[in-house]
């Protein structure tokens, strides 16, 4: 890169870039002119990089699961039918909420949802506590979708839960 006088107080610039020669007016006075050249060098320099533009981070705001609550039943109130509704309501303040009430999203892992699980497991059966961990799934998708929680989710994957053995009947059954 070359930046001279061409005429009185009138500072030029050449250069190469990508193959192709460019010359133009810079500046005004030496200062201007060698201060603008320095900043042409930067974005030449950039461009050459082809870096990508960098996103910036967002800052995830730290709510507590008792007041994310509020925002997912809002949520549930007008996309689900009433009875889902009802029955979800039912599990978040009847499991969730003494669980899980006083702790930040972000501070709810899979270990304590793990220790929860172990907890609720002697006192309901497995299917129950697999609907436990799909409300409990769906509000952690909301909340990621919200912009409320980063993050793999907790709750990881659902187990499968497998219905009893098809009985067949006798004929002596089939008549009763």
């Amino acid at each position: 890169m070359k930046v001279w006088e061409r005429y009185p107080g009138k500072w030029y610039v050449r250069f190469q870039h990508n193959g192709r020669v460019s010359k133009f007016k810079i500046g005004d006075s030496r200062s201007e002119a060698m201060a603008n050249a320095k900043e042409l060098r930067k974005r030449l320099a950039m461009d050459d990089l082809d870096l990508p533009d960098i996103p910036k981070k967002k800052k995830i705001p730290e709510i507590l699961f008792k007041d994310f609550i509020i925002d997912y039943m809002e949520h549930c109130e007008t996309d689900k039918a009433e009875t889902t509704l009802k029955r979800e309501l039912e599990r978040i303040n009847a499991h969730f909420a003494p669980a899980f009430g006083n702790l930040y999203l972000s501070e709810i892992t899979p270990q304590v949802v793990q220790a929860w699980k172990t907890s609720r497991i002697s006192a309901v059966k497995q299917r129950t506590l697999g609907n436990d961990l799909e409300v409990l799934k769906s509000i952690f998708a909301y909340a990621k979708r919200m912009g409320y929680f980063q993050g793999p989710d907790p709750v990881g994957k659902l187990p499968k839960i497998f219905d009893s053995e098809i009985r067949i009947y006798s004929p002596e059954e089939m008549s009763k």
